[in-house]
């Protein structure tokens, strides 16, 4: 009988293990040649976006079999479905991509046409009951490959291995485009590419650090669990977020938040004893009912775990900073900072007040300033910066710092700010809203 066609999923697999599988062994290569003229972002059609741009463009059937024509073209709008659904990523459409199937592709006119700094392109050929994928990223900006290689597998086993492929190979798109390291921290343990989705766009969510944000952020997480029910890290991710609602006073109950987040925690720790993410959230529940030693405790073990994973290591410095441990936080912070060079923007902000609290202050404005150049909208940086102006004796830097806090958060008040960022040592306190009132925030 004759073989059937793969599938389109199947399709989607196969170009994404290539990229991964190359990556990760090396083989790809950064190409120093110029392959074409580069784009120019003042001819652009649109302006670029403020995150990395992207488009799939058709990739090319080197065959006359019509199926395998069939089977290319569903290739193209799964890879653009996939990535569409990354957070931090802007993608063209399929169909306005499409529209250059069977053209030559001049890069340079498509990049400027779509608005796109990246293009994905490739071509598929079968011989046999075997494929071979080749493919290349572009950064149309320098006109010249990021990426390159090609892969051969047979249509059976990229079936067979399909969701793994696409969830880890997208995982290398963002540690390479977008998330550095963290990317790889939140992919650890399903293999489910529905499950992992919804728990990246849940992350998203959560790190807005909004209500809104943290209320989407549950529905996700709680899609992610139903999606792989024996997956820790979405169980982890739950807790995380009563955690901080605990934290902020926005849940209707401060104690039955903290009992929620300490029994996913712990639920999450029997479900995966090896996964440091359910340690990682004991940990900051732990601190939230002060008990700082058993925090610690939990957080050094998530390290042990996992000593190179980024979130572990940001995470206890996060909370170092609030305990006196103010110089190991800012070892911390720069160590993970090392692990991942494309770190979120809360990084530098929290990097920045530890510097401030070691009294490198100078070095606290500019982490400060990194921060939000990357996240303009969060007022959090505003506030640590109005301080560290204050204490610098900047007084107009400090009250403009206050009025940006002042309009992006127009409820803002310096005593309930403290409550929820307390360096739990009283003249500590007094000194930091000290400067905060000094700098013109509202008491």
């Amino acid at each position: 009988a004759a073989r059937r066609m793969p599938s389109t999923r199947t399709f989607v697999a196969a170009v994404i293990v290539f990229l991964l599988l190359a990556v990760g062994a090396g083989l790809w290569m950064r190409s120093n040649t110029v392959d074409f003229t580069p784009a120019v972002a003042a001819k652009m059609a649109f302006p670029l976006p403020d995150k990395p741009s992207i488009a799939v463009l058709p990739f090319e059937s080197l065959s006359d079999d019509k199926k395998l024509g069939y089977f290319t073209s569903g290739l193209t709008e799964g890879l653009t479905a996939a990535l569409a659904r990354l957070p931090g990523l802007f993608v063209i459409s399929g169909r306005s991509a499409a529209t250059y199937k069977g053209k030559p592709a001049n890069l340079k006119q498509v990049a400027e046409e779509q608005g796109v700094q990246y293009l994905l392109k490739g071509s598929v050929q079968k011989a046999d009951d075997n494929l071979r994928v080749t493919a290349r990223l572009v950064d149309a900006l320098i006109g010249r490959n990021v990426w390159t290689g090609s892969f051969d597998r047979s249509d059976g086993d990229v079936f067979a291995v399909q969701d793994e492929i696409v969830k880890r190979v997208s995982v290398e798109l963002q540690v390479a485009l977008t998330k550095g390291g963290f990317a790889r921290s939140q992919s650890r343990g399903t293999n489910n590419v529905e499950a992992w989705l919804l728990n990246v766009q849940g992350a998203a969510e959560f790190f807005k650090f909004t209500r809104d944000g943290m209320l989407k952020a549950r529905e996700l997480y709680e899609a992610a669990r139903r999606a792989d029910p024996n997956w820790s890290r979405a169980v982890a991710g739950l807790a995380s977020i009563d955690w901080y609602e605990a934290r902020r006073g926005w849940s209707a109950s401060r104690e039955d938040s903290i009992r929620s987040g300490m029994a996913l925690a712990e639920r999450a720790i029997q479900m995966d004893p090896n996964e440091p993410t359910g340690y990682m959230q004991l940990g900051n529940l732990l601190f939230l009912i002060d008990q700082p030693k058993r925090a610690i405790e939990a957080r050094r073990k998530a390290i042990k775990l996992a000593p190179n994973d980024f979130a572990a290591v940001a995470g206890l410095a996060a909370r170092l900073r609030y305990r006196g441990r103010e110089q190991e936080a800012v070892e911390l912070f720069e160590r993970a900072i090392r692990l991942s060079p494309k770190h979120p923007w809360w990084v530098p902000s929290a990097y920045g007040h530890a510097l401030h609290l070691v009294g490198r202050k100078e070095e606290a404005v500019a982490a400060l300033k990194r921060s939000i150049d990357q996240k303009p909208r969060n007022p959090s940086s505003q506030i640590r910066l109005a301080a560290v102006y204050a204490d610098l004796g900047r007084m107009n830097e400090a009250k403009a710092a206050a009025t940006e806090v002042k309009r992006l958060q127009p409820k803002f008040t310096t005593s309930r700010y403290m409550k929820s960022y307390s360096l739990h040592d009283a003249k500590r306190d007094a000194w930091y809203t000290d400067l905060l009132l000094r700098a013109g925030l509202p008491e």
